[in-house]
């Protein structure tokens, strides 16, 4: 136990980061609040790629690979998945959200989508009063999208970590 009433936790790739969270007067524990990018490994779909968000991404892989239950029916049709990168550090679970939104919908987010119209692969049409994006695929592109992210306000003020598998 750390001094002030929090525990140290691990995820196998760093201290887990941000919020503190109260548990039946043990003491305060800091949660993980993480986005992810996932890559098939199924033959003819390496392009294909995922962004998500996690509180635990051990589980969170093996939920993806149906290895247990629970979510993740979106990416049933391309299993096997191999996490290529996590990037966590937020300060709070909604912050964390909005992120993932961001880099999952670069053309649309309003912090991010000045940049990524000079990003030659985001494309957008406009359907009735709504704009919509195509989805960014290939681990490429996914991370220009997300080291862009990553120079602009607010998340350059962040004090967000990375780790690439």
């Amino acid at each position: 136990r750390i001094p002030g009433g929090t525990w140290p936790c691990t995820v196998g790739f760093g201290p887990r980061v941000c919020a503190s969270v109260q548990f039946f007067g043990v003491g305060a524990m800091e949660a993980f609040y993480g986005c992810y990018l996932l890559e098939s490994c199924k033959p003819g779909f390496k392009h294909r790629t995922y962004i998500g968000f996690t509180m635990d991404p051990r589980r969170r892989i093996r939920q993806h690979n149906g290895e247990i239950s629970a979510g993740a029916w979106k990416t049933k049709r391309w299993r096997p998945w191999r996490m290529v990168l996590c990037i966590w550090g937020f300060p709070h679970k909604v912050a964390a959200l909005q992120f993932e939104h961001a880099w999952q919908h670069p053309a649309i987010s309003r912090h991010v989508r000045g940049e990524a119209a000079r990003l030659s692969f985001v494309r957008t049409w406009r359907r009735g009063k709504f704009v919509r994006q195509r989805e960014v695929q290939g681990v490429k592109q996914n991370l220009q999208v997300l080291l862009k992210m990553l120079s602009l306000s607010p998340y350059c003020r962040m004090p967000l970590r990375l780790h690439v598998f």
